[in-house]
């Protein structure tokens, strides 16, 4: 079992603790929770850990503060699509949630009004 299975699985034995549900509550939660369309309201879209040694290449060979900037934003947009261990991370992450759906947010971040509208 991978570090992130084993925190479903703790978070999941946390919350049944908590709730302490009966067998028959149990099955029909997550029979209600498997037939219905289950949509994130506020998903920020996948976000990847960027890849260090990647970046420390980036420095050493000069990369001026825009190019790390658009290295960084992408390994943490797009590295989980290329990383098979990432990728196998959050394909096992999504189907232990139970979501059908996220709505993303695709701006930009801060509030600075020019950077913004730039």
């Amino acid at each position: 079992m991978t570090t992130w299975e084993e925190n479903i699985q703790q978070a999941r034995t946390v919350a049944l603790e908590i709730l302490q549900p009966s067998a028959s509550q149990l099955e029909h939660g997550l029979a209600l929770h498997r037939d219905a369309i289950v949509c994130e309201s506020y998903s920020l879209g996948l976000i990847a850990p960027i890849n260090g040694e990647a970046m420390a290449q980036a420095v050493e060979a000069r990369a001026s503060e825009v190019e790390l900037q658009y290295l960084s934003e992408q390994m943490r947009m797009t590295r989980w699509a290329y990383d098979d261990e990432l990728k196998a991370e959050y394909l096992g992450a999504w189907e232990a949630s139970g979501v059908t759906c996220a709505f993303q947010n695709a701006g930009e971040e801060g509030n600075n009004p020019m950077r913004m509208l730039g």
